[in-house]
């Protein structure tokens, strides 16, 4: 993970993750009392890397304003999940005016956002995604979120991915 010291060092911070190094080092300028991190290899890779230190953190999900950004931090919040996080919580990129296609935190920064008005936003209902609501017991969940829930596989040889890739074959 991008910045692994700096969220060992700092144990009881917020996590955040980006997608990509650029948007991680803007948002650490927006968020400076959190601790930002990404994956290697970017977002059609989040399965390279380890997320087990995060396991009993507060994380916080930063996608980019794009399909692949939102399927990328799908994938990481499962992985968070396998890891043990304390909290997932995905920010609400409709909370951002004017965010641009494939918009990040680094657009954010060149357009004027502040630490400020991060914070600020940050308090308001709007910036979190909804949290879909848990079934009952006996409720089956529905195919996507199966396909999604069991796309990964951690035991000690390591962490497999099955599932589709980008052209629709078995992965």
């Amino acid at each position: 993970l991008y910045k692994l010291d700096k969220i060992i060092s700092n144990a009881g911070a917020l996590v955040v993750v980006c997608e990509g190094e650029k948007a991680a080092d803007a948002a650490a300028q927006l968020l400076p009392d959190a601790v930002i991190t990404t994956m290697l290899n970017g977002a059609q890779s989040p399965n390279k890397s380890d997320w087990q230190p995060l396991s009993g953190r507060d994380v916080w999900l930063w996608p980019d304003n794009d399909d692949a950004g939102q399927k990328c931090m799908i994938a990481i919040r499962n992985l968070l999940k396998i890891a043990g996080a304390a909290s997932i919580k995905t920010i609400n990129l409709s909370a951002f005016k004017n965010l641009p296609d494939k918009g990040d935190a680094a657009d954010l920064l060149v357009a004027g956002f502040t630490p400020a008005a991060m914070l600020d936003l940050s308090q308001k209902p709007i910036f979190f995604e909804a949290e879909k609501p848990k079934g009952t017991l006996n409720e089956q969940p529905s195919n996507a979120e199966s396909n999604t829930d069991n796309r990964f596989h951690l035991n000690d040889g390591g962490l497999y991915y099955f599932g589709k890739n980008d052209a629709g074959n078995d992965a």
